[in-house]
């Protein structure tokens, strides 16, 4: 049943009639509805079927259309397709290099042309930016900087197109043209870009080329046209400015290669693109220490150098030789050796050989030019040279016929003509020349127009206001058939100088001088006598050999090099050889070689002068020997006087602490380390007063043969059991004056340095003998005086020494044991010791054939008293008055406090002239002044003699570190003067002073 009808039951059975009338109005409504509905449907369906039918017409007319439209698609799409395969042939068929971009300017499109121009296969550049393919070398704008402003917008419209430099894919730089245009959309913007691109690098450096030669052809008839009108330095600014253009760069230089390619001259550089400048250097540089930039020179060849700073860097040159990036030169050749060099740099890039050629042909024609030039002006010069010659030459000449009568003449200054020169003119010769001369003339006329021959002849005549006859020399020629022409010379001079001459080769033969004569290879052409004396080679041994001859290998090749070097340079050169005899034997030479030049200037040969100095030599080095000695001894005198004041302090105080400490305890232990410390100081001093003999010292005759004696056993101790030990002192050796500790210093010393040298055992011998020098011996040893000596000789089998450590052991601290085994003062404290008694020391020695020292000390020529009386002293202090002078404030102290520890009354002053007021206003006796040598203002030897007559007895006793020749001579004290050294102990002054108060007068002195 309906659903609807379900719903509707229970009310129609409530309320039926109320759906009844309800059902009967709706079925009239419904009919009555039905009727319009079923008309309205009627009218539709014949308006839709009209609609159908039109619609039907219209569709079929579309239906044609579009069947037609398609027909045309059809057809135009296939003749686009045709089209774009006749594009596509085409681009890869067309000479440019066709490329499309994206929108993000990666190659899109790449025909067979881009392949053959830039090297990437189309696989390869597809996808790939400009930067990737072909990016440009040039600092400007270049095809990716357009594409990019093509896309943005930003390109002005004749931005199109662009030549530039590209790379290849192999490196190969090329020139293009670029024609660019964008793709763009309906609403404007850029879609793609298309590029061709025309490899116009042929066209390029054709045009380049061309324009290259049209300057190279404007730069040769410019300068062969300029060339007669120009200065050499505009010649050479000109070519300097044309060398830069032609090979596009921004700097250029000329210079100069000497004549032996060993040195290399700057004539002129150029500012970068501006004039040259000539440079002013004179000498010139060796070729060999220049830089890269002359390499061209050096290798007689065009070189380039696109590397230049790295080249020059690798060759270590300074920083100012790398300011070039690149740079070529060209040698001008001349008879196989460079003769100038051409040299260009910093072109923007590399220079190419077409850059080498167009310099070498700039190099080329300047020197052309050049060397047309020098010809020209060579010309010029000789001929006004013979112009001049013939008018300055002081000679007659005369054309004369067969008969001797005058057809023409030029007078002569020296000749006096006995008629005016405008007279002459068909005279006969014989009113010309005096009459012999005349005489002789004809007849010379006859025999030379007979046989055709120079006929000579002389004469002599006395001219007016001269007393001595002048010398002439006539040539009589023929010239032609019936004339002949006379010269008459003026000869004197000529002959004047061959008597010089032969007076100067005289003199030469006789000189003491050696004198060799070479030709320009050094091959000897004459050799005077003192040669074959000095050398022991005869003449005919020399005659054709070089000097190289003598060498003795003493000097290296550098030496000969430098000297060939100056003289082949026209230079004189000064120096000194060491040559070898005929014997073997060795000479010194001075020697002066002069270059000898002739008429030309060139050098023809050479001229050495040489002086043996052999003897000069050996005394100049024992005399600088000496001299440096002597100045190494003051210096150490001075170290050693500073120090001992230092010394007198440190010591002084360490022994009256000492004396004052208990003997147990660190302390005490601890000063013993500072006192051991002071006396090695003190000691070491002490060698170096001796070396420089500036220790005072009290000699007294000695028996050299007692002191060798006394010290025997000693000295058989120090050598050790390996060692033999053998001793010859001859009888009469004699006595020297001479202070006892100091010759057993020199014995001792000697012998340690003896026993060093001979580690492994051998034989020391000490001799003594009696030796007398005269003056032709003391000649050659100028530390030693004609007179009567006692030798003194230690003599080892040892190691030996070197000719270099002889000429050193005697120097402070030079020694030739290892660290720590010696101070080096041992043979120079012997130095210092044997020159303070006047004495000389010489020493002998080869290595491995042992060492010999030799000492000679003046002999005394009668016996003197050899003992000495040394006072007992059993009581070191007193209560005398002591005055004490001393300028340094800690040595005065020190002098004040120990004598006071002593027990004497003290006073202090710190300058001589405190000292003379306080000795006045003193009332009390001074029994002793105590006085420092060298003070400021006032010495102490001058505070003495002042105090003399105030205080006659007073005793003086002097101190100092050396006494600076004040109280003692070359370290030897005055007779009657007291002295005690610094440093000294408290102990040892109280001594000294304590002996000197002891002696005879000094109670009187206390009383006065």
């Amino acid at each position: 049943m309906n659903p609807l009808i379900n719903d509707l039951l229970p009310h129609l059975t409530t309320h039926w009639w109320i759906y009844l009338l309800s059902l009967i109005v709706i079925g009239f409504a419904v009919r009555a509805g039905h009727r319009r509905r079923v008309r309205w449907i009627h009218r539709s369906e014949q308006e839709l079927a009209r609609r159908v039918v039109e619609r039907t017409r219209e569709l079929e007319i579309e239906i044609e259309q579009r069947r037609a439209t398609e027909a045309a698609l059809n057809e135009s799409v296939a003749r686009s397709r045709e089209a774009h395969h006749r594009l596509r042939f085409q681009v890869e068929r067309m000479p440019l290099a066709f490329i499309a971009w994206d929108r993000d300017l990666r190659v899109s499109e790449w025909n067979q042309a881009a392949v053959r121009i830039f090297g990437w296969t189309s696989e390869e550049a597809i996808g790939k930016g400009p930067s990737d393919l072909v990016a440009s070398q040039e600092p400007r704008q270049g095809v990716g900087e357009l594409l990019a402003a093509i896309m943005d917008g930003s390109a002005g419209e004749d931005a199109n197109q662009i030549i530039e430099e590209n790379i290849a894919k192999d490196g190969t730089k090329l020139y293009c043209e670029w024609f660019t245009s964008p793709i763009r959309d309906e609403a404007g913007n850029v879609t793609r870009i298309l590029s061709m691109a025309n490899d116009i690098t042929e066209r390029r450096w054709a045009q380049e080329h061309q324009r290259l030669e049209a300057e190279r052809t404007s730069f040769l008839l410019d300068l062969h046209r300029l060339a007669p009108t120009l200065t050499d330095r505009e010649i050479y600014e000109y070519v300097l400015e044309k060398a830069a253009v032609l090979t596009s760069s921004r700097k250029s230089y000329l210079s100069r290669i000497s004549d032996d390619e060993t040195g290399i001259t700057t004539l002129a550089m150029s500012k970068d693109g501006a004039r040259s400048t000539v440079a002013s250097q004179e000498a010139p540089t060796p070729l060999s220490s220049v830089g890269p930039w002359a390499d061209a020179a050096r290798q007689r060849r065009p070189v380039v150098h696109n590397r230049y700073r790295q080249t020059a860097e690798e060759r270590g040159l300074a920083a100012q030789d790398t300011n070039v990036t690149r740079h070529m030169g060209a040698p001008v050749i001349e008879g196989g050796s460079a003769r100038l060099l051409l040299g260009v740099a910093d072109k923007p890039s590399d220079y190419t050989n077409d850059d080498v050629t167009r310099l070498q042909l700039v190099a080329n024609e300047l020197h052309k030019v050049i060397t047309a030039r020098r010809a020209e002006e060579s010309l010029r010069q000789s001929e006004a040279r013979n112009r001049g010659v013939l008018q300055a030459i002081p000679d007659l000449i005369f054309v004369l016929t067969n008969d001797g009568v005058l057809l023409d003449h030029k007078a002569g200054r020296n000749v006096r003509l006995s008629a005016p020169s405008e007279s002459l003119l068909g005279r006969p010769i014989a009113d010309v020349l005096p009459p012999d001369a005349a005489t002789q003339a004809l007849a010379c006329l006859h025999q030379a127009l007979t046989t055709g021959e120079v006929q000579p002849f002389d004469y002599e005549l006395t001219l007016p206001g001269e007393t001595a006859p002048r010398s002439y020399n006539c040539r009589m020629s023929a010239i032609a058939e019936d004339q002949a022409l006379l010269l008459v010379q003026d000869v004197t001079d000529r002959r004047r100088s061959e008597r010089e001459r032969a007076s100067l080769f005289t003199a030469i033969e006789q000189a003491g001088e050696s004198v060799v004569i070479t030709d320009p290879d050094g091959i000897i052409l004459y050799c005077n006598p003192a040669v074959e004396r000095t050398s022991g080679y005869n003449r005919a041994e020399i005659i054709g050999r070089k000097p190289s001859m003598t060498k003795s290998g003493r000097q290296d090749a550098d030496f000969y090099r430098k000297l060939w070097a100056t003289i082949t340079a026209g230079k004189v050169w000064m120096g000194r050889f060491t040559n070898r005899r005929r014997d073997g034997t060795l000479y010194e030479e001075d020697a002066t070689i002069s270059p000898i030049h002739d008429e030309s200037g060139r050098i023809s040969g050479y001229v050495a002068v040489k002086r043996d100095v052999t003897q000069q030599s050996e005394l100049e080095a024992q005399l600088w020997q000496a001299q440096k000695l002597e100045s190494i001894g003051r210096l150490a005198g001075g170290i050693a006087h500073d120090f001992n004041n230092l010394l007198t302090v440190i010591n002084g105080y360490s022994d009256l602490m000492y004396s004052r400490l208990p003997e147990s305890g660190r302390l005490r232990e601890w000063l013993s380390e500072i006192r051991k410390a002071g006396a090695m100081a003190s000691d070491l001093t002490q060698q170096l007063l001796a070396f420089s003999r500036k220790r005072i010292i009290e000699p007294k005759p000695l028996e050299l043969n007692q002191v060798v004696h006394d010290t025997r056993e000693m000295l058989r101790r120090i050598m050790g059991e390996d060692i033999e030990f053998e001793t010859a002192l001859a009888p009469n050796a004699g006595q020297v004056l001479a202070d006892t500790a100091q010759l057993h210093q020199v014995l001792m010393n000697l012998t340690v340095n003896a026993r060093d040298a001979m580690p492994t055992g051998g034989k020391l011998t000490i001799e003594t003998s009696k030796e007398e020098f005269d003056e032709e011996y003391c000649a050659a040893f100028p530390d030693l005086t004609p007179g009567s000596y006692v030798r003194l000789s230690v003599s080892d089998t040892g190691a030996g020494m070197d000719e270099e450590t002889q000429r050193r052991i005697f120097e402070p601290f030079f020694t030739t044991k290892d660290k720590g085994l010696g101070t080096g003062l041992g043979l120079s404290t012997v130095y210092g010791i044997v020159r303070q008694c006047s004495g000389a020391i010489r020493v002998h020695s080869r290595p491995g054939l042992g060492t010999q020292f030799e000492v000679f000390l003046p002999r005394l020529e009668c016996d003197a008293d050899i003992a000495a009386a040394v006072p007992i002293l059993s009581l070191l202090g007193g209560s005398e008055t002591v005055l004490v002078v001393e300028d340094q404030d800690d040595v005065r102290r020190l002098a004040v406090d120990a004598l006071r520890s002593y027990g004497f009354r003290v006073l202090e002053t710190a300058s001589g002239g405190d000292a003379l007021v306080l000795v006045q206003h003193h009332s009390g006796p001074i029994h002793l002044m105590l006085t420092d040598v060298v003070m400021p203002r006032m010495t102490g030897k001058e505070l003495a003699e002042r105090l003399k007559n105030h205080r006659p007895l007073m005793q003086v006793l002097f101190m100092s570190g050396y006494a600076e020749d004040v109280i003692a001579h070359h370290g030897v004290l005055d007779q009657g003067v007291d002295f005690i050294p610094k440093p000294f102990t408290p102990e040892g002054l109280a001594r000294k002073v304590r002996e000197m108060l002891g002696r005879d007068g000094v109670a009187a002195a206390a009383k006065a």
